[in-house]
């Protein structure tokens, strides 16, 4: 149990400083190849607890199957590799590929899972794993310019189940909105269930859903993980509430290198190139899969863009920047009594 929970710790950006405290729970960790969680039940009994548990296993894993990239099977790779023919795949891609693309849209390609070859490009990709942060040489300027003709994600055609891509050089990687999916997934089989009511909060990586709030009807504490915690001396950026609401969490400082003193990370700009301007974005939704897709695109747009995006189209959610300067927008609530991070200012 320990090995699974540090395993959460480390790659969920939010961790639950009170969990789910005097309440009569199962508590239930899963590991899966790249998705790891955890959640509580209220009132279920032996039987039923196994029940969702094994659900619950099910669904990751199956969602695991359809967008690993490192296997040649899954319907991600065989869309990758189609050279633009029709691909059968499971209603759950195509539900995918939909959220994506109107994201997509909606912020003007900032979100784009066809960006993989440039990730791959900068040695991300899940070949290289466990080797993130050794320093490296950097890619040409041309190899990201060739490589930029083939990431117009709106060269996806749909019919039914079945998909292809219009730009046959085109490829993708759906792992910046399938955590969310999941949980969105996980959240349908609790509230399926007998055991009523369903409280807890599930940790998918770096998504996180409470459902309903903890004892005496008081929120979740979540605190949100410092992203220069060298820099600030502090693990954690800020304490906030939450309750019935998910959030996801992308920043620079996951999976990075650093050639020259300068940190390049995974998450990649509409420009080819590595972010550098925002380092780190939570989203508060109630779909976890948008809040998931959203996330990333507001790190890809630069700070005074995000903020105002942000604003514009009612997102609740906290904006970092490299600069150490902050943005909460909408309905977040910071914990009373809990001060931001002192090292940080807020953005004007």
């Amino acid at each position: 149990m320990k090995k699974i929970v540090a395993i959460i710790v480390s790659f969920c950006l939010l961790l639950s400083f009170s969990g789910c405290s005097n309440m009569n729970k199962t508590q239930l960790f899963y590991q899966g190849e790249f998705m790891y969680i955890d959640y509580s039940l209220k009132n279920a009994s032996n039987k039923e607890a196994e029940t969702i548990e094994n659900q619950v296993k099910e669904i990751i894993d199956q969602v695991e199957k359809l967008v690993a990239l490192s296997d040649p099977e899954s319907d991600i790779s065989k869309i990758n590799n189609s050279n633009g023919d029709w691909v059968e795949v499971n209603p759950m891609v195509v539900e995918m590929l939909k959220i994506s693309t109107d994201i997509y849209n909606k912020t003007d390609g900032a979100f784009n899972p066809a960006m993989y070859p440039i990730v791959k490009l900068w040695g991300f990709a899940p070949d290289n794993q466990g080797n993130y942060t050794e320093s490296r040489e950097l890619p040409s300027s041309q190899a990201i310019a060739d490589l930029l003709l083939h990431t117009d994600f709106a060269k996806i055609e749909i019919k039914g189940n079945k998909v292809r891509f219009l730009d046959p050089e085109m490829q993708i990687d759906l792992g910046g909105i399938a955590k969310g999916y999941a949980v969105d997934l996980v959240q349908k089989i609790f509230l399926k269930s007998q055991a009523e009511p369903f409280e807890g909060l599930i940790s998918l990586m770096s998504n996180q859903l409470a459902i309903g709030s903890k004892a005496k009807n008081t929120p979740y504490t979540i605190a949100v993980t410092n992203p220069r915690p060298d820099e600030t001396n502090n693990s954690y950026f800020a304490v906030i509430s939450l309750a019935d609401m998910g959030l996801s969490t992308s920043g620079d400082y996951e999976k990075y290198f650093i050639t020259d003193e300068k940190r390049y990370c995974h998450i990649i700009g509409k420009n080819g190139y590595p972010i550098d301007d925002v380092i780190a974005v939570t989203v508060f939704e109630n779909s976890s899969a948008v809040a998931d897709a959203m996330s990333t695109a507001l790190c890809v747009m630069d700070m005074e863009t995000a903020v105002n995006y942000a604003t514009e189209n009612e997102i609740d959610c906290i904006i970092i920047d490299k600069n150490l300067a902050y943005a909460t927008i909408g309905d977040v609530t910071i914990k009373e009594g809990m001060e931001i991070n002192k090292a940080y200012t807020k953005y004007e």
